[in-house]
């Protein structure tokens, strides 16, 4: 049990690999089981059970949806920041499909048929209708996502259309362009194993099997920054709610923080620094697989291969809590947003998804504020 709260838990029948919550209060799992479960998240409420106190079955998660239409493992998943009750789901299948959480039902008029090695990992831009994916190829194809229809009863209607742009992370050694389709992959075209909107939705950053994270403006699809600090592949991503810094999780047990900008808190004599590796957190006993940070930006959480997930503190740069609740590798994290759900009350949750197949939500408030 953490920190005093009640811990909610759920199940797939394989590995968790993703996990996403919805601005509509939900709980997303992609799972290695070919499904995504949409999950409804009760109150977390202290523990008051006394010594003399007859022990009761563990809580869990109330399942809502299994939406089950992908042919392999479910890589990721990510919803939309904007669209209540609108997600995107990509597999091993190389497809990229839409729901509706709500009612658990696909949208629109068709799948995304991304090709082989062009969709490994997703993520939605929180500011517009726009879907990244990493590819195998160090390629990173942005998916314009058309035809939203608000306000219909039951949820909304997308139609997905092609590619919008395609970002290289090495210009002229990855070939093609809408969609990538004809490129040649050549040997020096790093693998993308994590991609991550900012929150004003101005930047893309990519995490390879090369060990960098490159950085495009999404606008003009320029590169802005080839992050170095890593020795191995970087396996997830995460900005700070400011989009003042990004944590990247990696292979070679280390979390790193890039800074992209000058902070606001920063004396008005600062100026502006070009995006640079500022500090490495250490502290897990093998990969490191997953990043989340904190909605109150001065924490995150990390998993590892080591079946534990740390929390950490920003300013102080030490581990304040280590929870080792998972069987197996933890592949997943995220945090509940602000204001999200229905637990309230201003305590932080935190999900976090295992190779075990098993889901864990608590409360982290103790830990972090």
């Amino acid at each position: 049990m953490e920190a005093g709260t009640t811990t909610l838990t759920g199940r797939h029948d394989d590995s968790i690999w993703s996990l996403a919550w919805t601005t509509h209060g939900q709980l997303l799992s992609g799972s290695v089981d070919e499904t995504v479960k949409v999950w409804s998240i009760p109150p977390l409420s202290p523990t008051s059970l006394s010594p003399s106190s007859p022990p009761s079955a563990p809580p869990s998660l109330t399942l809502a949806h299994t939406l089950g239409e992908h042919r392999l493992g479910v890589v990721s998943v990510a919803a939309s920041g904007r669209t209540p009750g609108l997600a995107v789901s990509c597999s091993l299948d190389s497809t990229l499909r839409f729901w509706n959480t709500l009612n658990g039902e696909k949208e629109g008029l068709g799948d995304v048929k991304a090709g082989a090695g062009e969709a490994w990992t997703v993520a939605w831009s929180p500011t517009a209708s726009l879907v990244a994916s990493g590819t195998q190829r160090g390629c990173v194809n942005v998916w314009e996502v058309g035809g939203i229809e608000e306000g219909r009863e039951g949820g909304v209607a997308v139609l997905p259309s092609t590619v919008a742009m395609t970002l290289k992370t090495q210009s002229g050694k990855t070939g093609g362009g809408g969609g990538g389709k004809g490129g040649r992959k050549e040997a020096s075209a790093p693998f993308i194993f994590s991609v991550a909107f900012s929150p004003d939705g101005s930047k893309l950053a990519c995490g390879g099997s090369d060990g960098l994270v490159y950085v495009f403006d999404v606008e003009t699809g320029a590169l802005i920054a080839s992050l170095q600090g890593h020795t191995k592949p970087v396996r997830s991503l995460a900005f700070t709610p400011t989009g003042y810094a990004l944590l990247s999780a990696s292979d070679d047990q280390r979390v790193n923080v890039h800074e992209l900008a000058s902070s606001s808190s920063l004396p008005s004599s600062s100026t502006a620094r070009p995006p640079s590796l500022v500090a490495t957190y250490e502290g897990h006993a093998s990969f490191v697989l997953s990043v989340a940070a904190s909605p109150d930006g001065r924490h995150f959480a990390s998993g590892g291969a080591d079946r534990k997930v740390k929390l950490w503190d920003l300013a102080m740069r030490e581990c304040v809590h280590t929870v080792e609740r998972h069987g197996e590798a933890v592949w997943a994290l995220a945090f509940e947003p602000d204001g999200r759900g229905e637990g309230g009350g201003g305590e932080r949750r935190l999900a976090s998804g295992g190779e075990d197949g098993t889901m864990l939500v608590f409360g982290v408030g103790a830990y972090i504020g």
